[in-house]
C-alpha cells in the first residue's frame, strides 16, 4: 500500500515578552540595599541611634560654644587701694591726722594716735570697723559712775573737831604738796593725780569726776574731797 507523504507544519514563532523597565524602589532602604540585610525593627533601631547621635553632637556643640563665650568675657582686675588718711580726736594721747594702710581698722588708728588716754570709753566705738578716707574718729570719755555718798553719823560731842581746810584746791594748778593736804590723799596719790593730769594734755581736768579714773581713788574718797577741790 503506498505511503502517504508526511506533511511538516511550521512551528509558530516564540512569543516575545516586552522588556519592562525596573520598578522604582519604594524607599531609600530598598534603593540602597539596606532592606536586603536588616529587618523592620533593626531599621527603626538604626534611625533611633542616628537621632541620638545627632542630638549628642548638638549638645556638645552648644556646651563648647557656651564655654568659649565665658572664656572670652574679660575679668576686670580690682584696682589697688591707696593709704587712708583719718582724723583721730578725743581721749587719745596724740590726737591728729593718722595715715592708715589699706585694710587697717579703727583700733590701728587709735594705736597710731598714741593709744587711748585714761578714761577713754573704747566700748563706744567699733574697733573692727574699716574707716573711710577723710573720716573723723572721736574717742569719747567714759561716763563716771556716781554713787550716793553715805550719810555720816554725827560725831560725839566729846570728839575733837577736825581742822578746817585752808581753801579749795585747784586740780589743774595744785602741786603734789597741795594735793597731799587733802584728806585721804597721801604723797603716792598726789603723784598719781599729777601724772594723770599730764596725760590729759593742755586742757587738764574738765570735770571733778575724772578723779575717779585715778587708781586708788574710789567713790568714798572722792565724796570726801569733792567739796574741797575746784577747777
Amino acid at each position: 500500500m503506498p505511503l502517504s507523504p508526511i506533511c511538516y507544519l511550521p512551528s509558530p514563532p516564540p512569543h516575545r515578552q516586552e522588556a519592562r523597565p525596573p520598578a522604582p524602589y519604594s524607599s531609600p532602604c530598598k534603593r540602597w540595599g539596606i532592606g536586603m540585610f536588616f529587618s523592620s525593627w533593626e531599621k527603626l533601631a538604626l534611625v533611633a541611634l542616628s537621632l541620638l547621635l545627632l542630638a549628642g553632637l548638638l549638645f556638645f556643640a552648644c556646651q563648647y560654644g557656651r564655654q568659649s563665650a565665658l572664656q572670652e568675657v574679660p575679668v576686670l582686675a580690682e584696682e589697688p587701694r591707696g593709704p587712708v588718711l583719718v582724723h583721730v580726736a578725743g581721749r587719745v594721747l596724740r590726737p591728729g591726722l593718722v595715715r592708715l594702710a589699706p585694710g587697717e581698722r579703727v583700733a590701728a588708728a587709735i594705736a597710731k594716735a598714741g593709744g587711748a588716754a585714761p578714761g577713754a570709753d573704747l566700748d563706744a566705738l567699733n574697733l573692727a570697723q574699716e574707716p573711710l578716707d577723710g573720716e573723723k574718729i572721736v574717742v569719747p570719755v567714759r561716763a563716771p559712775v556716781l554713787l550716793a555718798a553715805p550719810v555720816a553719823s554725827p560725831a560725839p560731842s566729846r570728839s575733837r573737831p577736825a581742822a578746817a581746810h585752808p581753801g579749795p584746791v585747784n586740780l589743774n594748778r595744785a602741786d603734789t604738796q597741795q594735793l597731799d593736804s587733802l584728806p585721804g590723799i597721801g604723797p603716792t596719790l598726789a603723784r598719781r593725780i599729777c601724772t594723770y593730769r599730764r596725760s590729759l594734755g593742755a586742757a587738764g581736768f574738765t570735770a571733778k569726776e575724772q578723779l575717779l579714773d585715778v587708781p586708788g581713788i574710789g567713790p568714798k574718797k572722792y565724796a570726801a574731797i569733792a567739796p574741797l577741790i575746784t577747777l
